[in-house]
């Protein structure tokens, strides 16, 4: 194979949630249109949870019961030996990651928070706020750093013209995009539109969803003749959605860099300890408000900025202009291009 070949290690359930594979979807997907093959390996629920994961790139569903012979499984699936091997899951770590050296020539981690040891030639941290030295000791001298949501790996049709992002908050009716996790294990979803309902007048309400949520039954049920309540299950162009809405509630996820690059003020509930740095780097720099914490939402704090944006179109537009200073969506392309111009050197070849 004259090609260069990248494998994914990567995977998406109803526990762990998508954002893993579609940051790895994302980067498959700029290497794909430099030329590379790109296979992605995760388990076998991936594909309930994200659909699209074998859209453009072949899928090696892994039994992830049995760890120890991942890589030996990977490496014959592959039958070659590949440039590039990509770790993005929390329960794959060090001994794993120097055994896929096995069949790999270079090893990228995708990691988000500095607690635990890589054997990386090349560690991506898309967090807000985050910095290479604290990383110091937890990785080889020579790893190379992607560092903070300039490196956010999005799918490229969240790489707009930033004339085209700001919306009329003056319109009717007022749009509220909701995105609390591709699966929302404890339905924060259905919480947040009895909110958002009792709150603001005249409002459409736009909910992006996994089908394999566990509350999606649950969630139809917000779905009336009114008209007030979409729910929009695995689509596979959320831009389409997204683009339309003047104000979004939504969890610290990837799908925070993505309100961003589409310039869409936040109202934000961090839902995990990966997700804290996220949110606080983005009210810091004015793009969203921080309603909630610990999984938890502050109703009094979500009220309060419903309550108030919708009126005070002036504010919505500087978050607007301050998320997509954040966050420009071109992460994926800056990293392709790096990881492109790593290519020049000799390759080895099975």
């Amino acid at each position: 194979m004259t090609n260069p070949v990248a494998v994914f290690r990567t995977s998406a359930s109803s526990a762990i949630g998508g954002g893993h594979i579609i940051r790895c979807l994302a980067l498959a997907d700029e290497l794909a249109a430099h030329g590379w093959f790109c296979v992605i390996a995760c388990g076998s629920q991936t594909p309930e949870t994200i659909p699209s994961v074998g859209q453009n790139h072949p899928v090696f569903l892994i039994d992830e019961e049995n760890q120890l012979n991942e890589p030996y499984s990977i490496s014959e699936f592959l039958g070659c030996i590949a440039d590039l091997m990509v770790i993005d899951h929390y329960h794959r770590g060090l001994a794993f990651e120097t055994a896929c050296r096995q069949f790999s020539n270079k090893i990228m981690v995708i990691e988000d928070l500095p607690n635990r040891r890589h054997d990386a030639d090349v560690l991506l941290d898309q967090s807000g706020g985050r910095v290479a030295k604290e990383y110091l000791g937890l990785v080889p001298e020579r790893c190379e750093f992607f560092i903070g949501p300039h490196y956010a790996l999005l799918r490229e049709a969240f790489r707009r013209e930033p004339s085209l992002l700001t919306g009329d908050a003056s319109k009717k009716p007022f749009r509220v995009f909701v995105s609390m996790g591709a699966t929302d294990e404890t339905n924060l979803t259905g919480q947040v539109i009895q909110t958002i309902k009792k709150n603001v007048k005249d409002v459409k309400i736009d909910v992006l969803i996994s089908g394999n949520a566990p509350h999606i039954d649950q969630l139809k049920t917000f779905v009336d003749t009114s008209g007030e309540v979409s729910l929009h299950v695995d689509i596979a162009d959320p831009v389409s959605i997204m683009a339309n809405a003047d104000l979004a509630v939504g969890a610290a996820g990837i799908n925070l860099w993505e309100r961003c690059a589409l310039g869409i003020p936040s109202l934000i509930v961090i839902n995990a300890e990966n997700q804290i740095a996220n949110a606080h780097h983005v009210a810091d720099a004015g793009g969203g408000w921080i309603v909630g914490s610990d999984g938890l939402i502050d109703d009094t704090a979500l009220s309060r900025g419903l309550n108030t944006l919708p009126a005070d179109r002036s504010k919505l537009k500087k978050m607007s202009i301050a998320a997509r200073i954040i966050c420009d969506g071109s992460g994926a392309k800056r990293v392709a291009n790096c990881l492109e111009e790593q290519m020049k050197g000799p390759r080895n070849s099975r």
